[in-house]
């Protein structure tokens, strides 16, 4: 029997021993797993962000030595208030050839990325390429943007996830970090964390109560109506994160025939708003709202008198009443949708919405009345509906287009990749859809639009020779160096009730695509030969031309593909290029 003295240096050997092993413990490395060849660096473009603002969440992984690891990639996110959520969490197969496109995973040092990557806070769900909150469960929203992958195997780089700070997101002001890992399958770092941190600061509130220039980041609210008699009413200008409601209230300039007054003019912003206003300027040439030089702007439920955007991007102009026209030069990636647009009697633009020297637009569900009767010779109301000038890439869709004196759709110049689909164009005196002047086209989708109560579904011709380098007033066009009439598609369009009218050529539909000479006043502009004319390949297929009026003028017929399916009148040349039935 051990004595009480020995039991007792037993038992505190014993502790030392306990103690010994969880100090050597201690001091072993706790992640073993790092691996020392690998280094991972996220970052972002600001330290702080402001509603409007976009934040970027981009990586870099830089290898010195490892290969073939495939790895989980995990990212959370800490608020100001020390709560930490998860960025939904993707896989990362990096450094082997394993398929992955198609799946919600990223893939790290090939050519293959399908990330999805939402910012989740409390129940609402931030998709990676949609600004807008959307609902539980996870929509499918991949993130597209291409993996940049130097010429060696050290190092890659990319875009993890993109997201928009708004005014309703209700994320709280103050300092956000956010941590990203890789591990392993067992769940233990790979490489060392890397921590980002950045700030978000709401926007101050100004109540607007007169006239004046605004050049600070804010949202502005008016209480009453603002009016001056002296000129411009609002001018913002130079800077960004600008967001004006006006609760309903009306803002009035100074009034000329002569002079471009503004209610408000939007000059050099980029992120703007302009919501419930009534711009009220009417008369002569008088311009409600002129938008320059700016980028990602909203322009909605507003009544406008004639508006204008030059040089700007990205900007939505949508349900909003316009009066008079809306008109956009040099301006891509813009989208005009859901607008009431009409004609009033002081000024006749030509067209209710124009678009020129521009590209990737979008006209989408609008309404669109002239308040015409339809009378090429009386001229009364808007001249055109919608009128595209020298534009490419664009997309004209399911408006509804009425009461034209002319056309419902008017084309002039170089008119490329645009589709003009699911329209619904009525009475006119002219035609549904049309160009004469420079005309040229080339890979255009020309589908499923109903023309009714006019004379010709379509007409085309050629009119005016080739135009000089910088022919346009801001001298920045190129010179016309061919005419097309090329590669484009008429499908599934149909003319009812046709208008009988004297003054018009008595057919279903004008193709005439011979030059027969002629120039427009414009300088340098030199006439067009025959070798400069480019004709062929415009098929025709399932479109309803009706049976009351003669069958498609269609000038030279070799320009002509019949895709089948016609329905026309039957024709009276013996080498006529379509079988109608």
């Amino acid at each position: 029997m051990f004595s009480l003295d020995f039991r007792s240096f037993l038992f505190k050997s014993m502790i030392l021993l306990i103690i010994l092993i969880l100090f050597v413990l201690n001091i072993t490395p706790i992640n073993a797993q790092i691996n020392t060849n690998l280094q991972l660096k996220m970052s972002t473009i600001s330290e702080t962000y402001r509603v409007g603002n976009i934040l970027n969440l981009d990586y870099q992984v830089i290898n010195t030595g490892a290969d073939n690891i495939n790895a989980r990639l995990e990212v959370k996110v800490r608020f100001p208030n020390n709560d930490e959520h998860d960025l939904m969490p993707s896989i990362v197969w990096s450094w082997n050839n394993d398929f992955c496109c198609g799946e919600p995973q990223i893939r790290i040092g090939n050519t293959c990325e399908q990330g999805r990557y939402v910012m989740r806070y409390k129940t609402d769900y931030y998709c990676c390429k949609k600004p807008a909150k959307v609902p539980a469960p996870l929509p499918n929203c991949p993130y597209t943007d291409d993996v940049t992958i130097p010429p060696n195997a050290d190092g890659w780089r990319g875009t993890l996830f993109t997201y928009k700070f708004r005014n309703d997101d209700n994320l709280q002001d103050g300092e956000y970090s956010i941590t990203t890992r890789l591990k392993n399958q067992n769940g233990q770092d790979i490489v060392t964390p890397s921590v980002v941190r950045f700030g978000k600061i709401t926007l101050p509130t100004i109540t607007l109560t007169s006239c004046q220039e605004i050049t600070q980041s804010g949202n502005y609210v008016l209480d009453r109506d603002l009016s001056s008699t002296t000129g411009t009413c609002l001018n913002v200008h130079d800077t960004n994160d600008v967001y004006i409601n006006c609760n309903g209230h009306s803002i009035t300039s100074g009034i000329s025939d002569v002079a471009i007054n503004t209610d408000v003019t939007i000059n050099n912003i980029r992120n703007f708003k302009l919501n419930e206003c009534t711009l009220k300027t009417t008369g002569g040439r008088v311009t409600a709202l002129l938008v320059s030089y700016s980028d990602k702007g909203v322009i909605s439920r507003n009544r406008l008198h004639a508006t204008k955007v030059f040089k700007s991007s990205n900007i939505q102009i949508k349900d909003n009443y316009i009066e008079t026209y809306y008109q956009q030069e040099y301006s891509s990636g813009n989208i005009i949708e859901n607008n009431d647009v009409s004609y009033a009697q002081s000024f006749d633009p030509g067209g209710l919405i124009i678009s020129i020297f521009g590209s990737n637009n979008k006209i989408i569900n609008n309404r669109i009345d002239g308040r015409s009767d339809g009378d090429l010779l009386k001229q009364i109301g808007a001249d055109d509906g919608i009128v595209l000038g020298d534009e490419t890439e664009d997309i004209i869709q399911n408006n509804l287009i009425k009461n034209h004196y002319d056309c419902g759709i008017e084309t002039l110049g170089f008119i490329s990749k645009t589709q003009i689909s699911n329209n619904n164009i009525k009475n006119n005196g002219l035609c549904g859809i049309g160009g004469w002047y420079w005309n040229s086209w080339k890979d255009n989708l020309v589908s499923q639009n109903i023309i009714e109560d006019s004379p010709h579904l379509f007409n085309f011709a050629l009119t005016y020779g080739l135009r000089p380098r910088g022919w346009d007033t801001e001298r920045v066009m190129p010179q016309d160096e061919y005419r097309f009439f090329k590669d484009n598609i008429f499908s599934n369009n149909k003319f009812i009730n046709p208008k009988r009218v004297s003054n018009t050529d008595p057919t279903s539909s004008f193709f005439n695509l011979q030059y027969f000479g002629g120039l427009s006043q414009l300088s340098g502009e030199r006439v067009l030969t025959q070798n400069e004319l480019i004709l062929g390949n415009n098929i025709f297929t399932n479109n309803d031309f009706g049976i009351t009026l003669p069958a498609p003028y269609l000038k030279p017929e070799s320009m002509i593909v019949d895709g089948g399916g016609n329905i026309c009148s039957q024709p009276t040349e013996a080498n006529y290029p379509l079988r109608c039935r």
